[in-house]
């Protein structure tokens, strides 16, 4: 910022007295006149001041000389001015100077710094200083740096709040700008030099201030913390392993990888543990699976053959079909050894399925037999749940159960006899009802003025 004094005079000037002009040519004064300050070839008003405080005091534009005809304000450096006077004395408006340059030597010493109130659009106005500071409580994303001149240096100071992670986006302007660090209340110093186009970065300082892009390092660079690369690194002489890193997790390691499934190898040990891998086409000699672990395959039920072993133990299977080659019996052994059961090679058919089929007669010893077994759609033996309890209210006393067969007959053309299980008090063996190709309806009588009812029916029926 630099001041300019002035006094509104003119030479050249004719005194007139008693509306008489004189011969003798002075130097005219113009006391109260209009002073205007033009940005130099322009019409457009620069900005003025009237100190220069941190903030300065904004002056108007245009303003009035004084009783003297002395004038003065201030501009930021770097300025070029027209100043013209015009009003009280004055009949044709005129330039006292010209293409005037603020080039105050004392900006060398830049004072305190124009502290700027945060938005995500501030500006940062060369009319009023050179040396900015702003503290983020957000991200910069649309800054502004209006009225800089040629030549002109910018100080910028960036402080992240208490939370930090606040970014700052510099416009296009600005060459290679650097990223400011986001750590919390991290200070960047920067500084810039104008060309009258462009922005070029000059120095930099701060906590973990990052390298502009595209920037290179002559000589030996000491990193006194961590270093941080969010670009491309080309290796050049580097002979350090992936050991001078720290520690890589395999999904970081699988990040870089460009050609994991490719054709080339990633050996991490002579025999490796893969958790749940995906395998494509695998080869190898042989797999090994261990812990009870299953093996899936994709086509168990095509065309290819899957051997475990010469003699494999089979576990509760669920077999659907099996194909007895036709020169071998088919057999059946229990845990010790000996044959259960045998298919003879020829096959089974209804004269050879006998006796003599189960080795050395041998005895089904507490078989499960499940109930509702249809034997044939001709004959049913099934065991029902309870029946119903009959009133207490007196002997003669009656109710109904409703049974429903496993699998219908197909119609009610059948005979069934069921026998009372467990019965409970004195109730008569139940008579059945409302006979139908799905069930039957039960009736029960007490005998006594005690409620009966039996635990369960066993039935046997018998289609025509």
């Amino acid at each position: 910022m630099q001041r300019l004094t002035l006094n509104a005079v003119k030479g050249g000037v004719q005194v007139s007295t008693g509306g008489q002009l004189s011969t003798t040519i002075v130097e005219g004064s113009f006391p109260g006149c209009t002073v205007t300050v033009f940005n130099t070839g322009t019409n457009n008003l620069t900005s003025i001041f009237s100190d220069n405080l941190n903030p300065p005091t904004v002056k108007a534009n245009p303003f009035l000389a004084d009783a003297s005809a002395f004038a003065f304000f201030y501009a930021a450096n770097g300025a070029r001015v027209d100043i013209q006077l015009s009003g009280t004395g004055i009949t044709v408006p005129f330039l006292v100077a010209s293409d005037v340059l603020f080039d105050d030597p004392a900006g060398l010493f830049i004072g305190l710094p124009q502290v700027v109130a945060f938005s995500a659009t501030p500006a940062f106005n060369f009319n009023v200083s050179n040396w900015f500071q702003l503290t983020l409580t957000g991200n910069v994303t649309a800054p502004t740096f209006p009225n800089p001149a040629p030549g002109q240096l910018l100080f910028l100071s960036l402080i992240q709040d208490a939370a930090g992670g606040h970014t700052f986006a510099f416009p296009g302007s600005f060459l290679h700008p650097p990223t400011i660090s986001t750590a919390v209340n991290a200070h960047t110093e920067l500084i810039f030099k104008f060309d009258g186009s462009v922005w070029t970065q000059v120095a930099s300082s701060g906590d973990n201030l990052a390298v502009p892009n595209n920037a290179s390092i002559g000589g030996n660079a000491t990193v006194g913390g961590t270093l941080i690369v969010t670009g491309a690194v080309t290796a050049g002489s580097y002979t350090n392993n992936l050991g001078a890193f720290a520690a890589t997790t395999s999904a970081q390691l699988l990040s870089v990888m460009s050609d994991e499934t490719g054709t080339g190898s990633l050996v991490f040990n002579t025999s490796p543990t893969l958790v749940t891998p995906v395998l494509g086409a695998a080869t190898g000699t042989s797999l090994a699976l261990g812990g009870g672990t299953a093996l899936t395959t994709t086509n168990q039920t095509g065309t290819g053959s899957l051997v475990l072993a010469t003699s494999p133990a089979i576990t509760t299977p669920t077999i659907d079909t099996i194909n007895q080659k036709a020169a071998t019996a088919f057999l059946i052994k229990d845990n010790t050894g000996g044959t259960r059961f045998s298919i003879p090679s020829g096959g089974v058919t209804a004269s050879t399925l006998n006796n003599t089929n189960v080795t050395g007669g041998s005895t089904l010893t507490s078989p499960t037999v499940i109930t509702g077994i249809t034997q044939g759609s001709g004959f049913k033996h099934q065991r029902f749940g309870a029946t119903c309890a009959t009133s207490a209210a007196g002997a003669g006393s009656t109710c109904t159960t409703a049974y429903t067969w496993t699998s219908a007959f197909a119609d009610a053309s059948y005979t069934v006899m069921c026998n009372g299980i467990q019965q409970s008090n004195t109730p008569t063996n139940p008579s059945l009802e409302s006979v139908i190709a799905a069930g039957f309806t039960a009736r029960v009588m007490a005998v006594t003025a005690a409620a009966g009812s039996f635990a369960g029916l066993d039935c046997i029926a018998v289609h025509d």
